[in-house]
């Protein structure tokens, strides 16, 4: 027998799916002219995605991109590249949803010229310069109907008092006001590499590298009272990154059957945050000026060595919400960055340390001898610093017998003159509070020195 079909009363409950739908077209050209080699391509794609929230049908996701791009080459001795992007996104309003996005990027292999293969051709097997410019958009941090007035309807207006009024509705809020003109946020990349090979062993590339950002969409925080309602997103915020990568590869062999290699990179970096609209903080805490993502952290300088300290120091206002009742000697002292005597979050200060690196390190070893090979990988992060959880910077965390290593280090009436921070002193209950709040006591550095990969393996003779 055959059941009967799954009909049901609306369609969307069979519409139990997301759908993405992408198409492209794309025509190119290629040919060379006796030492001239060009080549060209447009493309065009499109991308829709359609998904369900709870029993509705979501507004489609759309995306559009208009692409070309034209190459030219004279004897792989002087390189040219030149690309353009008209891109589109739904996100915003019309007559802001598209942005042209141009981009180039030259080349010269000096190695190539005759005068170098005269002179120095043995010894200088390659070298080149090239640079890069090029603008990029992004929709990422946009949100959907930014550029749409928004209102909301509910509850009812009371007109005269509680007792005697009359409720009239519904009641109509209006949203956050939009903005018409939100549009991409914008990257201005700039690249200049060096690549240098001597003797077909030693290969190093150095490349620069500057970014600028501009027109970041953020919630404005200068918003006047008077205003009446908050605001949607501007293209207001603007960042700046820049910083060095470095590639030096050794590759040789001894004999005719032993070939080794050894490859180190390393990258640095620095970023800052040049407009952020400020909020009604003081300057310490304005994050214009600071590197991306910096932290704040109250400054821990010692512990509390009597009662007396504990009573005449700034007092926590704040912090965990402990009272001052709960502070006891051996507990961290913590800077009243902004001398009111309270501690609160206005005394935070942000650290120079980050919470991600700004410097990273690899080294990349192997050998291969007559069908045995090894090879092996190391990978250091610096400059990473994070909060240790809790649980593990403090002893007896929720009443628990769960010491921590170091908790017959602490600080005792008998260590109180020693300088320097000290272990806090022990709670019976030490549920992180007041020596667990983020400061620098409890920001360490997390850089490591890693072993990623080691492989070795043996390729049978065919015999």
């Amino acid at each position: 027998s055959v059941s009967n079909p799954p009909f049901v009363k609306y369609y969307d409950q069979l519409d139990a799916y997301s759908r993405r739908f992408y198409y492209e077209f794309s025509i190119a050209y290629n040919r060379s002219f006796g030492d001239h080699n060009v080549s060209a391509l447009a493309l065009v794609n499109r991308q829709i995605f359609d998904s369900k929230d709870g029993g509705d049908i979501r507004f489609p996701n759309y995306n559009e991109d208009w692409v070309g791009r034209a190459t030219y080459n004279w004897r792989e001795r002087y390189l040219a590249e030149m690309n353009i992007s008209y891109t589109g996104s739904e996100k915003f309003a019309r007559g802001h949803r598209f942005g042209l996005f141009p981009s180039f990027s030259l080349g010269w292999r000096l190695s190539e010229e005759s005068f170098i293969k005269k002179h120095l051709g043995d010894v200088l097997t390659n070298a080149k310069i090239r640079y890069s410019w090029g603008k990029v958009g992004s929709d990422a941090g946009a949100s959907r109907w930014n550029y749409i007035q928004s209102f909301t309807s509910g509850d009812h207006l009371t007109l005269g008092t509680d007792a005697t009024g009359h409720n009239w509705g519904p009641l109509y809020t209006e949203g956050s006001i939009a903005n018409l003109g939100s549009t991409w946020e914008k990257s201005t990349k700039q690249n200049l590499g060096i690549e240098i090979g001597l003797w077909n062993k030693l290969s190093l590339t150095l490349d620069l590298f500057d970014e600028k950002r501009r027109d970041i969409l953020m919630t404005p925080n200068t918003t006047s009272s008077i205003a009446g309602a908050t605001f949607n997103s501007l293209n207001i915020g603007k960042t700046k990154n820049h910083g060095i990568e470095l590639e030096l590869r050794w590759d040789d062999k001894i004999g005719k059957d032993f070939h080794y290699y050894a490859n180190f990179t390393m990258a640095s970096s620095e970023n800052r945050i040049v407009f952020h609209d400020p909020y009604k903080s003081p300057d310490h805490l304005k994050k214009a000026g600071k590197p991306i993502g910096h932290q704040a952290r109250y400054l821990a300088i010692g512990n509390y060595g009597s009662i007396d300290d504990v009573f005449n120091y700034a007092q926590s206002g704040t912090i965990n919400s402990i009272s001052p009742n709960q502070v006891i000697p051996g507990d961290l002292v913590y800077i009243d960055f902004d001398a009111n005597g309270i501690l609160n979050g206005q005394d935070k200060v942000a650290v120079d340390q980050l919470n991600y690196p700004l410097h990273t390190y690899g080294l990349d070893l192997g050998f291969n001898w007559r069908g045995l090979s090894f090879s092996a990988m190391i990978y250091a992060p610096t400059g990473v610093w994070k909060l240790v959880d809790t649980v593990y910077a403090s002893s007896f965390k929720g009443g628990r017998v769960n010491a921590q290593l170091g908790a017959l280090n602490t600080w005792s009436p008998e260590t109180a003159s020693s300088s320097g921070i000290q272990r806090p002193s022990l709670h019976l209950k030490d549920d992180g509070g007041f020596n667990g709040t983020e400061s620098t006591w409890r920001y360490r550095n997390f850089s490591y020195l890693r072993l990623k990969n080691v492989e070795v393996s043996y390729q049978l003779p065919k015999r």
